[in-house]
């Protein structure tokens, strides 16, 4: 059976793909996994970067540095989609984030 993306996690990744294009940096590794629910993962290439994408969060991790994207912090999905994105350019030009060690 394949795996079904939610909306939120189709939207969020090409956000990423048009960010990381803009910013000449490519993602790598990227795959599906899951069982109770699907979510994607990836990294950027040629830095220690890995994020996730579930069908209603994500996360990022810098390093040893960790930070979870969830629903409660937001009031809005797309808010929390543009915010992660924002945090993970940021990640993806070597720029302090909030990311927590």
């Amino acid at each position: 059976m394949r795996p079904e993306l939610t909306a939120f996690q189709i939207e969020v990744e090409k956000g990423i793909n048009d960010v990381l294009d803009h910013l000449g940096k490519l993602v790598a590794d990227r795959r599906i996994a899951g069982i109770s629910e699907t979510y994607i993962t990836a990294s950027i290439k040629d830095q220690d970067v890995t994020f996730w994408i579930y069908p209603d969060g994500a996360a990022l991790q810098l390093g040893r540095r960790y930070r979870a994207f969830e629903r409660p912090d937001h009031e809005a999905l797309a808010d929390l989609g543009c915010k992660f994105i924002e945090e993970l350019a940021k990640a993806a030009q070597g720029q302090g984030t909030e990311l927590k060690d």
